[in-house]
């Protein structure tokens, strides 16, 4: 199911945390001597929350925040049906903020998020405000030097100039079938729409410029 549809009970049960993510989290809280509860959570661009809500069912003070307010509030539709509490999502800004105060959150963690940032630096400066002491943080995200972008589905389109050279060559893989047909449409559309997403929506950085 898509961010833009409204998240249902069949959604979240299908759904399942990274097992590195809960063994992280847990051995964070072990290592603090922390009850479940005690450890407040920061799921960064979660999305409808789906992580979320699995979380607080182990036990955790979990939160979420995303950039997107469809995605929120089709996770925010849900969390009200279901008798949960809306304000478990949170917004981020046009400013990059989120509406939580400095130093909530003892952990943050964010999966297939951080490639999709234009101001990597800015979004660090905002997680390091919200971050409790002591705390812990864990990001997984693909770099540059995987070969198959894994949004679009396509071998080494992520590696060439975001201009006519990256369009053509989504436009070859389009023509032999390597696309990941988020809808039906014709060719000449589907080019297009992979062609922005890949130059608008993500940032595939050098292991020198993350560190």
């Amino acid at each position: 199911m898509s961010k833009q549809d409204v998240l249902t009970a069949d959604d979240v049960e299908r759904y399942r945390l990274n097992p590195e993510f809960v063994r992280y989290l847990e051995a964070f809280r072990r290592l603090h001597a922390r009850e479940h509860a005690d450890v407040r959570v920061l799921d960064f661009g979660c999305g409808r929350g789906e992580a979320v809500v699995q979380l607080r069912r182990m036990g955790y003070a979990a939160h979420g925040a995303d950039i997107d307010p469809v995605a929120l509030e089709n996770g925010r539709a849900y969390l009200r049906a279901a008798g949960l509490d809306p304000d478990w999502l949170l917004q981020i800004g046009d400013d990059g903020r989120v509406a939580a105060p400095d130093g909530t959150f003892h952990f943050v963690f964010s999966e297939t998020v951080l490639e999709h940032v234009r101001d990597l630096d800015a979004a660090a400066r905002e997680m390091a405000r919200l971050m409790a002491a002591p705390s812990a943080a864990l990001h997984a995200f693909p770099a540059r030097l995987h070969v198959v972008e894994q949004h679009l589905r396509m071998p080494c389109v992520h590696w060439l100039p975001k201009n006519g050279l990256r369009t053509a060559a989504i436009f070859l893989c389009v023509l032999v079938g390597m696309e990941p047909r988020w809808q039906e449409e014709g060719l000449r559309d589907k080019v297009r729409r992979y062609s922005r997403y890949s130059k608008q929506n993500t940032y595939y950085r050098r292991r020198s410029e993350l560190q």
